[in-house]
């Protein structure tokens, strides 16, 4: 906060000490009205119904669907926020698992890089690709390395 306060002075003449008091108050209550604004979820929600997930706030949770994995998982977007599509992010290391996709799936890969083995071939997409799976598909996801990525379900209920 000195260091605001010094930058701000600078650029104005004759500061005395009253001066100085007074902008040391003024960015104290900005600066508490700034922390008071400061979301503390990943998810801020508008009147209007958009919502915006800050992805790099969003903790993953355990995913039960591959046992034994340490695969992480969490929805961000669903039913409960009106969508009839399903949003949210998954990453894990070293691990591949088992998967038959009853809905379709887009998936955008933020880090690392997501294989999606089919009877036909691996699929591999690094950040900045994505890879669409459709309804009904048997794959194997995985990674040899890391992945962290979000995906788009549709239906809404993919589980």
């Amino acid at each position: 906060m000195d260091s605001i306060q010094a930058e701000i002075e600078s650029h104005l003449p004759n500061v005395d000490s009253e001066k100085s008091a007074k902008i040391q108050t003024l960015i104290a209550r900005a600066m508490g009205e700034f922390i008071q604004k400061t979301p503390d979820s990943p998810r801020q929600i508008n009147d209007d119904g958009i919502v915006l997930v800050r992805g790099n706030a969003v903790k993953l949770e355990t995913f039960d669907g591959a046992p034994g994995k340490n695969i992480g998982l969490t929805d961000v977007i669903g039913a409960e926020d009106g969508s009839n599509m399903g949003v949210g992010y998954m990453g894990w290391e070293n691990a591949f698992f088992p998967w038959t996709l009853t809905y379709d799936e887009v998936n955008v890969v933020l880090e690392g890089e997501l294989h999606v083995k089919t009877a036909s071939g691996t699929t591999i997409a690094k950040p900045g690709e994505v890879i669409f799976i459709p309804k009904g598909s048997t794959v194997e996801f995985g990674t040899p390395t890391h992945v962290r990525y979000v995906y788009i379900t549709y239906p809404v209920e993919w589980a």
